[in-house]
């Protein structure tokens, strides 16, 4: 089942080298790399045109700054993948995520994410995300990290994708939609993302 990985990128230039070459050395490999360039104004772009000269999967697609919303509806109506795995240009996944997670996606799952290392100043762990109910949650907040979901492309299409009136709560919203929809949601306890702070 191939993968298709959707990364947007504003000024990630710091951390941009080490998130591409998390996925990169994912223990699974049957993916396409889609990173938006969102109008950078630092050396993303050359960041990106570099490790593309030594991996084929890496595609880019540039883009003025238009915001993440709209990166994520771009990359994703560009994908091949029966299955959609997003990714922050400024953390890391574990090697072991993608592998991890298509299983569960194999299983029957519609969606899945992981816990979450967090690397960010006066930021509370997501470990009582595994406690109390989603359900629950998400009258408040999002339950889950939006870097770790990996997802079914029809599950996407069917719920009308991302909002693009949302500029920074399109995960939130998209996840609303999913469990109100009644879709099957796997929460991998094990820590497969480390969750970093660009400032």
């Amino acid at each position: 089942m191939k993968v298709s990985v959707i990364m947007p990128v504003f000024n990630a230039s710091k951390y941009l080298g080490a998130s591409i070459d998390s996925i990169l050395n994912q223990t699974y490999k049957n993916f396409e790399f889609i990173i938006i360039n969102d109008g950078s104004t630092d050396n993303s772009k050359e960041i990106i045109e570099t490790k593309m000269k030594y991996d084929s999967r890496i595609r880019i697609i540039n883009q003025k700054n238009l915001g993440i919303t709209v990166a994520l509806i771009n990359g994703i109506s560009q994908s091949c993948g029966e299955v959609i795995a997003r990714m922050d240009a400024d953390d890391l996944s574990f090697p072991d995520r993608f592998k991890l997670q298509i299983k569960e996606i194999d299983r029957g799952f519609d969606l899945c994410c992981s816990r979450t290392f967090w690397e960010h100043k006066n930021r509370p762990s997501n470990i009582f995300y595994s406690i109390i109910p989603p359900k629950i949650l998400i009258r408040y907040t999002n339950p889950f990290i939006h870097g770790t979901y990996m997802f079914k492309k029809t599950m996407y299409e069917y719920l009308g994708g991302y909002n693009k009136d949302y500029t920074f709560s399109q995960d939130f919203f998209f996840m609303k939609k999913v469990i109100k929809h009644k879709f099957k949601i796997k929460y991998l306890k094990r820590i497969l993302y480390k969750s970093r702070s660009l400032n």
